[in-house]
């Protein structure tokens, strides 16, 4: 549903005053169309928003849009290399999150009132301003 929001807003100017045809493989997303209220104010927005513009939504099987697959999965080489360098920077810091943890279980239990300490006085600097 965000993706169909952010598309109709970037091209916003091009879609006001006409006609256009949603085709998506999402089903749910027909559905959505069809209610008006939800207990997600970020979705209610998005319908209320959505609501500005005549289109009609298609639900078709995915790989019966395999243009938009395709046009989907292009990268330069450059997005390629900035998408290769943030999952290297997320596995690094999952790697790094799980080394942290098993260090502090291990040697909390030698340190523990050590850790204690150094986190209060971290957060308490934080506070005010010092960090």
């Amino acid at each position: 549903m965000y993706a169909v929001f952010w598309a109709v807003k970037i091209f916003e100017y091009e879609l006001r005053d006409r006609r256009f045809k949603v085709e998506t493989d999402h089903k749910a997303l027909i559905e959505i169309r069809r209610k008006t209220d939800f207990n997600n104010s970020r979705i209610n927005r998005w319908i209320e928003k959505k609501q500005e513009f005549n289109f009609s939504i298609e639900y078709r099987k995915g790989e019966e849009i395999v243009d938009a697959d395709a046009l989907s999965r292009v990268y330069t080489h450059e997005e390629e290399e900035e998408r290769k360098k943030m999952i290297k920077t997320r596995r690094d810091k999952q790697i790094i999150g799980k080394a942290n943890k098993h260090l502090m279980e291990s040697e909390g239990k030698k340190y523990g009132l050590l850790i204690m300490v150094l986190k209060e006085k971290y957060h308490q600097k934080k506070k005010e301003g010092l960090l």
